[in-house]
């Protein structure tokens, strides 16, 4: 639980705030020598458990062992943290820092990396440079590509048929399936005419 001050400064910036007599920023501002881990009734031990600030980072021991809330490096982060002092960055996706000169851990895959950036498209991963235009097929397409905009069903079910991968349920009626923008007809089939 915060300090009874802390409280009462961020509650008067508040009050500031909403009075028009102060900027956002500044009612946000926790007082000065503020120390987010003082805050916490017990020192967190690594950055997985600690919370900082507003506008602080979360820098660990250079053992690992302890971690502590700095103000965010000008050197920048690595990943979600600040490296500790005599370390750089070796691998920003896991927020990996060494010793100048040692060895890095094996950098992410590049499936892992394309799998974090990817865009989720209904029940697909857009490609690396396409875009999600229909979620409800699942379909990307370069940016400023042509789309439809057709409404699938979920998981390539098309009536009483599941389509097969790389196409797209196009009339639910007869069971038809194709390629994502391919010709369809919209005919309506009888349950004995459905394939």
């Amino acid at each position: 639980m915060a300090p009874r001050s802390l409280k009462a400064g961020l509650l008067a910036g508040l009050v500031a705030y909403l009075a028009g007599s102060l900027p956002l920023a500044a009612a946000a501002r926790p007082p000065a020598g503020f120390r987010a881990e003082n805050a916490l009734s017990t020192r967190a031990p690594s950055c997985d458990t600690i919370k900082c600030g507003w506008g602080q980072v979360c820098q660990p021991s250079v053992d690992g062992t302890k971690a502590r809330c700095v103000d965010v490096p000008p050197e920048g982060l690595c990943g979600t943290i600040a490296c500790p002092p005599g370390t750089e960055c070796c691998n920003p996706f896991l927020g990996i820092c060494i010793k100048p000169g040692s060895a890095c851990p094996r950098a992410v895959s590049e499936d892992l990396e394309t799998r974090q950036t990817a865009q989720k498209c209904g029940h697909v991963l857009c490609e690396t440079g396409t875009v999600c235009c229909n979620a409800s097929c699942g379909i990307c397409v370069k940016p400023g590509g042509v789309c439809t905009q057709q409404i699938c069903r979920e998981k390539g079910k098309c009536g009483s048929v599941t389509c097969e991968a790389g196409t797209v349920c196009c009339n639910p009626s007869c069971g038809i399936c194709v390629k994502p923008g391919g010709f369809c007809t919209q005919q309506i089939c009888a349950d004995k005419q459905a394939q």
